[in-house]
């Protein structure tokens, strides 16, 4: 699992014989990066610096991880969610 919070356009797509909901937006992509992170961290579920900003009292973690992640610029903060506080 990989959780990020941002911005996103969410709505339906496709014609009369396949309408399906998506969504789009970096952060979409970012939260894909960040679940494909948990492969090379040796980790299941990695939130984003800016979900832990919202959640940090709710929750037990491990990190916080400094990695780059492919197709993002510089270097991005994530910590692996281990538990509920």
């Amino acid at each position: 699992i990989g959780l990020h919070y941002g911005l996103v356009v969410a709505g339906a797509i496709g014609g009369s014989r396949g309408r399906r909901q998506t969504i789009i937006g970096d952060a979409v992509n970012f939260a894909q990066r960040i679940e494909t992170s948990n492969k090379e961290l040796g980790t299941e579920f990695l939130i984003s610096q800016d979900i832990y900003t919202i959640v940090h009292k709710h929750i037990n973690v491990r990190g916080p991880f400094t990695i780059a992640v492919r197709g993002k610029a510089g270097v991005h903060i994530l910590y692996e969610v281990v538990g509920l506080k």
